[in-house]
């Protein structure tokens, strides 16, 4: 402080921390908004509500994510067990269409009449009693005929012979109109010796049964148009000899099945059926690839899978993550089928991943929300929690701000916590404040601010009458303008003391009146800093403007020019 009045005077006071003024708002002690792009401001409500959404927001998306995560990891397993027992399931429906054959060809081959119309077909001899074959056919004829009435995937019931020709002996199929049942005769029975079918049959045991390979049914040789998939099921006809006599044959038709088990197949995946060498029968995918062995080109599994082909290898019903030549992941079982027990096929099915967990994905979907929905409440929670908790901030802003007017605002000093001992402390320091100001802006010595490289910040009414100058020709002028020139070598060695930290109690020099005259003052010069060893901002207005220059010495100065003799006692008030 650097205070003086002509020598003489009546008495000398030091006030630090006050200036011109002092009746003003005391600067802001909580800055309640910050700076942000473009010059605008953000409030400390709006701030913390941000922090804390945010909080949330990344807390739920955290959690969420794991859950989500956990989710899938745990529900894969489960979803490729589910796909294996699918793929079962459908086995079982193929396998139980073929089985019924099984049975049913045995009841037709333990008929009386056949073994009769067998031996009779071979031209050997047989019991006194027996009925002619024409009668035997009719009576073998009705039984055949019912049976493909209660049986319409039959295609054809037969009585061949097991000799090399295999000429048929009786035969029902569907060839009527309309695929009307009829019994074929004379010459239109065939001639199937070079079937496989018959040839393998013969060589069978009595209790055993022959299943053909799933292919389409030839009459007279060539592939019957329009094309059908079938499967034959045979067991040969003994009598008291050990050779053969004849082969009962049910013809399967296979459309009904193979047109079902793509529909039943899981949503958005494949099924697929293969033979033993893995040629395609069931390809949804590409349907010129089924059956193609039939034209001479056959098209196999591996062609487009090779991870299914090395699946179908195995005995045993399999399940396994592939990846396709897209790139592209999927689910696949492998269930092999015994097709009467003697003949195998394999069912594969197919779906990829991302359809697998398609559930999951929509349970973990819908737990997603309801923690988004939740996370939303808290946010809006934690926003009023926000408000609620800068309201007491701002009140005491908007009365720091207000300090200079004739009504200050209440300040919130009985709010409990840290916010209340806040309120009360800047209430302590205001009244402070204000009544050092009353002190200084009364004090009949010449009070001024300055900061360390000479600027002067504040300026009392009795500096006023002293110098001559008012307030607004003073402040934020260089000091030199009232030192006379043979006294600057003075105030550059009093400003390189103050840097250092000391304090000038009492020092006699002159100064210029704003008319020229010489004055002899008396000078009372301290540094003044705050608790944190900052300037103190006197200014209220606009701090930072005002110690700019000073922020690395962090330091302001009062300087007092007081009336009382140079031998005055001089007083100060801590801040």
């Amino acid at each position: 402080m650097d205070a003086g009045l002509p020598a003489g005077g009546q008495g000398q006071m030091v006030a630090q921390g006050l200036a011109k003024g002092f009746s003003e708002a005391p600067p802001p002690l909580i800055e309640a908004r910050f700076a942000c792009g473009g010059g605008s401001t953000v409030s400390l409500a709006v701030r913390m509500s941000i922090a804390m959404v945010l909080l949330v927001m990344l807390t739920a998306a955290a959690v969420g994510t794991l859950i989500y995560q956990r989710a899938v990891a745990g529900s894969l397993p489960l979803a490729m067990a589910n796909l294996r027992s699918h793929a079962g399931l459908l086995a079982a429906d193929l396998s139980d269409y073929v089985a019924s054959a099984r049975a049913d060809v045995l009841v037709l081959r333990n008929m009386p009449g056949t073994e009769s119309a067998a031996r009779l077909a071979a031209g050997l001899p047989i019991r006194p009693d027996t009925r002619p074959l024409p009668q035997l056919q009719d009576q073998l004829a009705a039984e055949f005929d019912a049976m493909l009435r209660a049986k319409p995937y039959y295609l054809q019931l037969r009585l061949v012979g097991a000799d090399t020709e295999g000429r048929e002996i009786l035969r029902t199929d569907r060839s009527g109109p309309n695929g009307s049942i009829r019994r074929v005769r004379g010459p239109d029975l065939q001639a199937k010796g070079d079937r496989p079918y018959v040839s393998e049959s013969a060589r069978l045991l009595s209790c055993e049964i022959y299943v053909s390979p799933l292919n389409y049914n030839r009459e007279y040789g060539e592939l019957e148009i329009p094309r059908v998939p079938s499967v034959r099921v045979a067991t040969p006809v003994y009598g008291e000899t050990s050779q053969a006599l004849g082969i009962v044959v049910i013809n399967l038709d296979m459309r009904p099945i193979l047109k079902t088990l793509p529909v039943n197949s899981l949503a958005g995946g494949t099924l697929l059926l293969v033979d033993e060498v893995v040629n395609y029968l069931i390809n949804p995918e590409d349907p010129e690839s089924q059956f193609a062995f039939e034209s001479g080109a056959p098209v196999r599994v591996q062609d487009r899978w090779p991870s299914l082909g090395e699946m179908t290898a195995t005995d045993e019903a399999a399940v396994r993550q592939i990846e396709a030549p897209d790139g592209r992941r999927y689910g696949a079982a492998a269930w092999p089928v015994e097709l009467g027990g003697f003949r195998r096929v394999t069912m594969l099915e197919v779906v990829p991943i991302e359809v697998l967990l398609a559930e999951t994905r929509g349970i973990a979907g819908s737990s997603l929300l309801v923690g988004g929905l939740a996370a939303l409440l808290a946010a809006a929670l934690a926003v009023a929690i926000s408000v609620s908790f800068a309201r007491p901030i701002r009140a005491m802003t908007k009365a720091v701000g207000s300090a200079t007017s004739a009504k200050v605002g209440r300040l919130p000093v009985d709010a409990p916590g840290e916010v209340g001992a806040l309120a009360r402390a800047l209430v302590r320091f205001m009244e402070r404040e204000a009544l050092l100001g009353a002190i200084v802006g009364s004090s009949v010595d010449a009070i001024l601010t300055k900061t360390l490289d000479g600027t002067i910040t504040s300026w009392n009414p009795a500096a006023e009458q002293l110098y001559g100058y008012g307030a607004e020709e003073a402040v934020g002028r260089k000091l030199d303008f009232i030192i006379p020139r043979d006294r600057l070598h003075e105030f550059e060695d009093i400003m390189s003391r103050l840097k250092k930290g000391e304090q000038i109690r009492t020092f006699r020099t002159t100064r210029l009146h704003k008319s020229g005259r010489i004055l002899d003052v008396s000078l009372s010069i301290s540094p003044v800093r705050n608790p944190l060893g900052d300037c103190v901002v006197l200014e209220r207005k606009s701090p930072y403007g005002l110690c700019s220059d000073t922020m690395s010495e962090r330091s302001h100065m009062f300087v007092t020019i007081s009336t009382a003799p140079a031998a005055s006692n001089a007083a100060a008030w801590p801040e």
